[in-house]
């Protein structure tokens, strides 16, 4: 997948990240939510937001790999933390 990335300099200058990215040839994959379970679907890092967060990295990484791409193929990520 080809992703083009740029700060057009009618937008203000960010730092960090890109204004847009574009997507010029290739396919698009979407993933679904990720939560905290490993290959055995056990919970990882119970009460240990931090662990948990790490997993669910593993989780998006292992699905972008199995796609094709890495994780500098990542466009966009949603994030949602539930709190009780």
């Amino acid at each position: 997948m080809t992703v083009k990335f740029s700060d057009p300099k009618t937008m203000p200058h960010r730092v960090g990240y890109s204004q847009v990215a574009e997507v010029t040839k290739g396919k698009i994959v979407l993933i679904a939510g990720q939560v905290p379970h490993d290959t055995d679907d056990k919970l990882v890092g119970e009460g240990d937001f931090a662990a948990q967060v790490e997993q669910v990295f593993k989780n998006v990484d292992a699905a972008v790999r199995a796609a094709g791409g890495t994780m500098k193929d990542v466009v966009k990520i949603n994030n949602t933390q539930w709190l009780r």
